[in-house]
Order: structure tokens, then C-alpha cells, then sequence
């Protein structure tokens, strides 16, 4: 078989532990060949189900033009929360990183994002 993609929680690295050992760093990548077939939403779901309990807040980057992706991280509870302008250079071209974070809290305890009230 193939991988279809991956998706890790892990600590933020950089801090002392202490001040930021309750945050995870999501971290995912889905084949070209799988996207758009809800690969990317399983390993997602199953990677912040594992969160729980282990964080209490998740964070993420993401391509500001990678819109796909964005929808996916709203579905899930996740909010934009500032951009990186100029943070990536691909073959000489700049581009912006989105920031996004999720309170683990607000996450249902069956999984998935919270109930919209």
C-alpha cells in the first residue's frame, strides 16, 4: 500500500516546557493523489481526538493561499488568528503563513468540532 498522508500533534518546541507545555503543534500533509477524498478530515479528527487530554490548545500554519485546507481547520473549530507575511520562499517567490489555534476544550468529547450554539 501507499501512505495517503500523515498528521502528528506535538509539542511546541522552542520554549522552556514549562511555559508551553500545554500547546500542541499540528502538523499534516495528504498525497496530491488523495486530496479532496476526506483523507485529510480523518487524519485530522484522529490526530486532535489524541490531543485531548495531552493539550489544552492546538496550533497550526498554513499557506495563506492554500484555501482548501482553511476550510478544513473551520470545519474543526479551529480560528485564524494572524499572518506571517513573506514567511516562506519557494524557487525565489515569497509567501504568507496563516496562524490558526483550536481550544481543546471547546472540543466535543465524541470528537469533532464544537456545537454550534
Amino acid at each position: 500500500g501507499r501512505v495517503a498522508g500523515s498528521c502528528t500533534v506535538a509539542p511546541v518546541g522552542g520554549l522552556r516546557r514549562g511555559e508551553s507545555g500545554h500547546v500542541g503543534e499540528l502538523g499534516i500533509l495528504v498525497g496530491a493523489a488523495y486530496r479532496g477524498r476526506g483523507v485529510g478530515t480523518a487524519l485530522l479528527r484522529h490526530a486532535l481526538d489524541g490531543a485531548v487530554g495531552r493539550f489544552e490548545q492546538v496550533r497550526l500554519m498554513v499557506f495563506a493561499t492554500n484555501d482548501r485546507a482553511k476550510r478544513l481547520y473551520l470545519r474543526e473549530g479551529f480560528v485564524p488568528c494572524g499572518r506571517f507575511p513573506r514567511a516562506v520562499k519557494r524557487d525565489g517567490r515569497y509567501g504568507d503563513l496563516d496562524a490558526m489555534v483550536l481550544d481543546l476544550a471547546d472540543r466535543r468529547p465524541e470528537g469533532g468540532p464544537p456545537a454550534k450554539g
